[in-house]
Order: C-alpha cells, then sequence, then structure tokens
C-alpha cells in the first residue's frame, strides 16, 4: 500500500503546484485569468492521465507483495 499512497501523494503535489504556478501567473499579471486557468486545467487533466499508469503499477506492485506475503506466513 504504501508505493500506491506514494504515488497518490506525488499527483496531488504536482497539482498542488500547478494550482500555485497559475494562481501566481494571475497575480502577476492581471486580467489573465480568464487565459491562465483554463490552460492550468488542461496541464492538471494531463498531468493526471499520465499518472495513472504508476499508480496502477504501484498498486499491483503493492498487491502482489501482499500476496507473497501472505503465502509466505502460511
Amino acid at each position: 500500500m504504501r508505493r500506491t499512497i506514494v504515488e497518490v501523494l506525488f499527483l496531488a503535489l504536482g497539482l498542488s503546484v500547478a494550482v500555485v504556478i497559475a494562481c501566481a501567473a494571475t497575480w502577476a499579471v492581471g486580467g489573465i485569468s480568464r487565459t491562465v486557468w483554463p490552460i492550468a486545467f488542461a496541464a492538471m487533466a494531463i498531468e493526471v492521465l499520465l499518472q495513472i499508469g504508476p499508480i496502477r503499477r504501484a498498486w499491483r506492485a503493492d498487491r502482489a507483495g501482499r500476496v507473497q506475503t501472505i503465502h509466505n506466513d502460511g
């Protein structure tokens, strides 16, 4: 479960950084929020799509490790 949690936290960190950058951009240049936020949302959607594979691999690795541990204990 640890690998999956790490990957999900990595995704959350990336999304948080994207929000901070978008907020900084709208603060620095007034009047561009209508342009910045759709691009930021698109970048966040791409980031989520790119993280699906690593999260699935981590989940499988966690499950395989748990099953192996159960078989070794039993």
